[in-house]
């Protein structure tokens, strides 16, 4: 693999951190599930405004063979998922949501193994802990009233539906994967089909569960420039270049990149947030790299049942 996929691998995943941060923003102003349904449906709609119309694979007899295998794929990548994340967002410091999800290399590996029979060898695995490694010791350091992974204790529920949320995602997308591996729809329009909707079960979801009288819309301009951050460059520019990379690359090798996206979030927290950056930040990202670099040079062969997926 060449310094320009990995390159392009890491952008993506920017994209996605910032978001994070800026998601953080917008929740303290609106309802979790309702700001995943306007998130999600204007992103869906938007992609789709720019693909329905030149489109051949977006018509109503694929849309009619594919749709429940849509409507499930929906619910586990873009809805359920996002509104664990959106709830957990709301009750933890964004950087100590990301560190569950850095959880996500070892249970890509285990849906792996049952699925397509792969195993993960020692030099693979020794890459994943190291690079793990370096976030739990980011988080930490950084934070030192959060609970490491390596402190018994009862985890709460916030930090649960954030896990949950990364085993969900994880398995919809391995099945958001064989879709676009078939030349089934293009990634752009797959992420236009899903967010629309997300976004319709979101909205749905909040009607029952929050009440939408009492959401009180800010004022401010900049909360809309927030906003509109978060819906373009978080939802059609981040999973836009997901769906792309999903559709080039292992997915295994994905989620041990996706590694990178808490120290994006640190990284970021000074500029967004006002989060202090921390020195440590730098030890922790030698780790993550050292880590990448050992798992990616692995002289092994992808196993076939994954490239096929």
């Amino acid at each position: 693999m060449d310094s320009l996929a990995l390159a392009t691998i890491f952008s993506g995943y920017a994209f996605f951190a910032s978001a994070i941060s800026v998601n953080k923003l917008v929740l303290f102003s609106l309802p979790a599930f309702f700001f995943v349904g306007i998130r999600m449906l204007f992103s869906g709609i938007t992609l789709l405004f720019f693909h329905v119309p030149n489109s051949k694979n977006i018509q109503k007899s694929n849309l009619r063979t594919d749709m429940a295998n849509l409507l499930l794929i929906a619910a586990l990548t873009t809805f359920i998922p996002s509104c664990l994340k959106a709830f957990g967002m709301q009750q933890l410091n964004s950087s100590h949501a990301t560190l569950f999800g850095s959880l996500d290399p070892f249970v890509t590996a285990i849906y792996a193994y049952f699925l397509w029979g792969e195993r993960i060898n020692i030099r693979q695995f020794l890459g994943m802990c190291i690079a793990f490694l370096g976030i739990v010791f980011l988080i930490t350091i950084t934070n030192p009233t959060t609970p490491s992974f390596f402190t018994p204790r009862w985890l709460s529920i916030p930090e649960i539906a954030t896990i949950v949320s990364m085993i969900i995602s994880r398995y919809g997308w391995i099945r958001a994967q064989r879709i676009l591996k078939n030349e089934r729809y293009k990634p752009t329009e797959l992420n236009g089909i899903l967010m629309t909707i997300s976004g319709i079960y979101a909205l749905s979801f909040s009607l029952l569960t929050e009440n939408w009288h009492r959401i009180i819309w800010p004022t401010n301009p900049a909360f809309y420039g927030v906003l509109a951050y978060a819906i373009f460059v978080g939802n059609i520019i981040g999973y836009s270049v997901y769906g792309a990379l999903l559709k080039k690359y292992p997915i295994t090798l994905l989620s041990l990149c996706g590694l990178s996206v808490p120290l994006f979030v640190h990284l970021f927290g000074p500029l967004i947030v006002g989060e202090p950056l921390s020195p440590y930040f730098l030890v922790a990202l030698a780790l993550v790299a050292a880590g990448t670099w050992i798992f990616i040079t692995n002289k092994a062969k992808t196993p076939q049942a994954e490239i096929n997926a």
